[in-house]
């Protein structure tokens, strides 16, 4: 598979689509974070196709402001934590995809300098 950076973006928008299918068959309700979740999310994939540099940063923004409850995209929520201070576990799988898929993009735009 030669685009393999785009799998985490792919399962965020799976998860979006869920969570649509679910608000609409259901009495489930998304709040404002979903919303700003989802337009970041539409951002991201617009961004993924016209400038693949502003999509990782953007895409790395989204997923980290999900993992510390900023926005979200699925319609529920989990957190892992204690005492007051939690992480979202889908946000700590799609960040450490995002890393792993995406490290030649990253090589790309974050050269490493030579030391001398």
């Amino acid at each position: 598979m030669k685009n393999k950076d785009i799998v985490p973006l792919i399962i965020s928008i799976i998860l979006m689509l869920v969570s649509f299918g679910k608000v609409l068959t259901s009495n489930y309700v998304l709040n404002q974070s979903h919303y700003i979740g989802m337009g970041c999310l539409i951002i991201s994939t617009l961004l993924y196709f016209l400038n693949k540099r502003i999509y990782i940063y953007v895409f790395g923004l989204t997923l980290f402001g999900g993992l510390i409850g900023l926005l979200d995209f699925f319609y529920t929520t989990f957190k892992i934590g204690f005492a007051g201070i939690g992480v979202n576990p889908i946000f700590i799988a799609l960040l450490i995809l995002f890393f792993v898929f995406g490290k030649d993009e990253m090589n790309k735009l974050f050269p490493e300098k030579p030391t001398k």
